[in-house]
């Protein structure tokens, strides 16, 4: 029986690179998103500038 990693490599190989692209940016936004509430939630008193600033900065770092 294939490992659901053996599954997900077979999908994504089938994928055209439009719906590889869809599926990546998905995935960045709803990080952004995650990222977002998080830091509202760490941080309330911050303006929706200052968490947009921070979320910024995490999303071209890639670091915590």
């Amino acid at each position: 029986m294939p490992s659901s990693s053996d599954i997900q490599s077979t999908i994504f190989r089938n994928m055209t690179p439009e719906e590889k692209w869809k599926v990546a940016t998905q995935l960045y936004w709803s990080a952004r998103g995650l990222k977002e509430a998080y830091l509202q939630a760490l941080h309330p008193g911050w303006t929706v500038g200052e968490v947009n600033e921070a979320v910024k900065m995490w999303m071209a770092s890639g670091t915590e």
